[in-house]
């Protein structure tokens, strides 16, 4: 079996091989704040009692895949008990409320991190400082997700937190890109497509008040042909009055260059990779997509990443369009 699963008791210390007794894996991870997780049965033993926030750690083929805490369970007359694990991206949904200066995604995150004691890294820094901001009431998650937001329409690069096998890391998906292809004649086995502009825009307003003249200013980038194609769709948008006119026009056109395009939900399913979890990037090309421009090889973003272990080992891919 390629399959090594430890759990730890959190009450005792004792540590259980349970690879025997487990089936059913699936493992899940998300490019958003979602917590990955790891969803399993196991057989009832006697030797083996659960206790919440016990460590289970699990690998597949001698690699480290998963490791975190028990958070749920539940059983029923079949003698199985259904085990759901979370990873330390879940510990980031504790609300709080901070304030910080001015400062980088990746410092905003450490602070987080290492006032709660998680483990961390910072594998990618960002040099762009997100302006200061008093957070009330908001989750951990919230407050990094808004740096990570404010840094990729600001400074054209996209970070995420992942955690790798029990450190939480700052990563740039610059970083993740693979030599990987799933298409018509690599691990493809089925796909689903859609697009729509239902939630695109094309023209971009952003405002600011202006304290010393006590007028409201207005900031206004669009694309007129594709106005023309679709009808206006305009997103509005009130910016720090911190900010100076460059900076907006700036963020003006970042936003514009992210929402002015279709919107695209491409389902793969594949033939597993272990290498690939949520923030990879894939190349893909699929002939019946052609007229969509997936025909030719075509960079994407693995969104939320779905590995089931069992007789087979499967992927299960939502991916979002570079």
């Amino acid at each position: 079996m390629m399959a090594e699963f430890i759990i730890q008791n959190i009450v005792t210390g004792k540590v259980y091989d349970i690879s025997e007794l487990v089936s059913d894996i699936e493992w899940v991870t998300y490019i958003e704040a979602e917590a990955g997780k790891l969803k399993f049965n196991m057989l009832s033993d006697s030797n083996v009692k659960l206790e919440f926030g016990d460590i289970i750690r699990f690998k597949w083929d001698g690699k480290n895949v998963f490791y975190g805490k028990l958070f749920s369970k539940e059983k029923a007359a079949d003698n199985l008990w259904e085990i759901e694990a979370f990873d330390k991206k879940r510990y980031l949904k504790n609300e709080d409320t901070l304030v910080f200066p001015a400062m980088t995604s990746d410092q905003k995150f450490a602070k987080i991190c290492k006032d709660n004691n998680l483990p961390y890294r910072i594998l990618d820094k960002s040099s762009w400082r997100c302006p200061p901001v008093i957070e009330d009431k908001k989750s951990y998650n919230d407050m990094i997700q808004r740096a990570l937001d404010l840094t990729l329409i600001n400074y054209g690069m996209w970070y995420f937190i992942r955690d790798n096998f029990g450190t939480l890391e700052h990563v740039s998906l610059n970083r993740l890109v693979t030599k990987l292809l799933i298409g018509d004649e690599s691990l493809l086995t089925d796909f689903s497509y859609s697009g729509t502009i239902d939630d695109s825009f094309n023209q971009i307003k952003l405002t600011r008040d202006n304290e010393e003249t006590q007028k409201r200013e207005v900031y206004i980038v669009k694309d007129s042909k594709n106005i023309a194609y679709w009808g206006k769709l305009q997103y509005h948008e009130t910016v720090d009055d911190k900010l100076n006119e460059a900076q907006i026009a700036n963020q003006a056109a970042m936003l514009l260059k992210a929402k002015n395009a279709p919107k695209h939900s491409l389902e793969l399913e594949c033939i597993g990779d272990i290498s690939i979890s949520a923030g990879s990037g894939v190349t893909t090309q699929i002939t019946d997509l052609q007229d969509e421009g997936f025909g030719k090889q075509q960079l994407c973003i693995v969104s939320k990443c779905t590995h089931n272990f069992s007789l087979f080992h499967t992927m299960t891919l939502e991916m979002r369009v570079v």
